[in-house]
């Protein structure tokens, strides 16, 4: 059925060249599946040029709550809670909103959870993957939004141009971050204390020594109210790279911005 645009409010205030662009680009989402609802969010939300690379980043929604709990073998409560603590919203039950992506992950966590991990270490791990995902995104959307965006692009050009980008890049992202946390795993295990006391009471050292350091901007607060958040972003990111400039192993980032940036097991960062 022929969706009339103009009528549902998705043209208003627009000027005639963006009105053609973003019908065409209706119009090819509306082929591609998406609903006039989620069509009419997008618009609301400013975010219909993105529309296509949330399919390529996430596939099509297929499954309601209650058939990834069937097709994963996973209790529906468990996996209401893993996913609040992957930062992911809670469907309705009977809601369509799960992808063939959510149902192969749900699996893989059963897997996990098979070789005895408990339960409330599998949703810390996932708590902590999504504070750490999260941040990793917002970089990776920021760099990708800017490297991509063209002067004068209307809906229609951003959108194809983001989905043909993001289908190149996608494939290569889940092996680069797989390698990377192989290696801070394989570092982590490096610092990590095997007390010999406590692994024959079936447990690890429940301390170690460890020196903290942290650099603060002076003015950094008043900065902030007489440039922009780009400005501002920009200086915050070059106390990061000087901080991993002069940072050698066994230093350790903990995060840089706020207190404090960085830790050491051994020694603090020389500056």
């Amino acid at each position: 059925m022929e969706v009339d645009f103009e009528k549902e409010g998705l043209l208003e205030g627009l000027d005639p060249d963006e009105r053609k662009s973003r019908r065409k680009l209706l119009e090819e989402l509306t082929e591609d599946g998406f609903e006039l609802e989620d069509l009419r969010e997008a618009v609301e939300q400013d975010r219909l040029a993105l529309l296509p690379v949330e399919v390529v980043l996430g596939g099509e929604p297929t499954y309601t709550a209650e058939e990834v709990a069937d097709e994963t073998m996973l209790e529906s409560d468990f996996l209401e809670r893993l996913w609040t603590a992957l930062g992911m919203p809670v469907a309705e039950p009977d809601e369509v909103a799960y992808t063939n992506a959510d149902v192969n992950a749900a699996k893989s966590v059963r897997e996990i959870r098979a070789t005895g991990l408990p339960e409330d270490g599998v949703l810390e791990i996932a708590r902590a993957m999504s504070q750490s995902m999260a941040t990793l995104a917002a970089a990776v959307g920021r760099v990708f939004g800017d490297a991509f965006m063209r002067e004068g692009d209307n809906e229609l050009d951003l959108a194809r141009r983001y989905t043909e980008v993001a289908e190149e890049i996608a494939p290569h992202l889940p092996p680069t971050l797989a390698h990377v946390f192989a290696i801070q795993q394989r570092e982590e295990l490096r610092r990590a204390m095997v007390d010999l006391e406590a692994v024959s009471k079936g447990e690890l050292a429940g301390s170690e020594d460890i020196t903290v350091a942290f650099a603060d901007l002076v003015g950094f607060t008043r900065l902030g109210e007489s440039i922009s958040p780009e400005e501002l972003g920009a200086v915050a990111a070059r106390l990061g790279e000087l901080a991993s400039e002069v940072a050698e192993a066994p230093v350790r980032f903990v995060k840089t911005i706020g207190d404090p940036p960085c830790s050491s097991p051994t020694r603090p960062i020389p500056w």
